[in-house]
């Protein structure tokens, strides 16, 4: 949209080098830039998400690396006692 207001204001329905074309110039402008900054923030979202994602995946099958000593050999030292 920007670009036929820009290289031909005739199709838009306005006046080539007026007021009204640089008005929908700037306004074409603004909503672009708003649109990519929304699309960098929800990238930028996502690889956030799946960064945690793969974390908390990697935390969960990483195993321990000390052993833990069965219940049974604990009740079995205490009995002995």
């Amino acid at each position: 949209m920007t670009f036929i207001v820009w290289k031909h204001p005739d199709m838009a329905g306005l006046e080539g080098d007026s007021q009204q074309q640089n008005y929908w110039l700037i306004g074409g402008c603004c909503i672009t830039g708003c649109i990519f900054i929304m699309l960098v923030m929800l990238l930028w979202t996502a690889r956030s998400a799946g960064k945690k994602e793969f974390e908390a995946l990697l935390d969960v099958t990483r195993g321990d690396d000390n052993k833990r000593k069965d219940e049974s050999e604990t009740s079995l030292f205490l009995q002995q006692w």
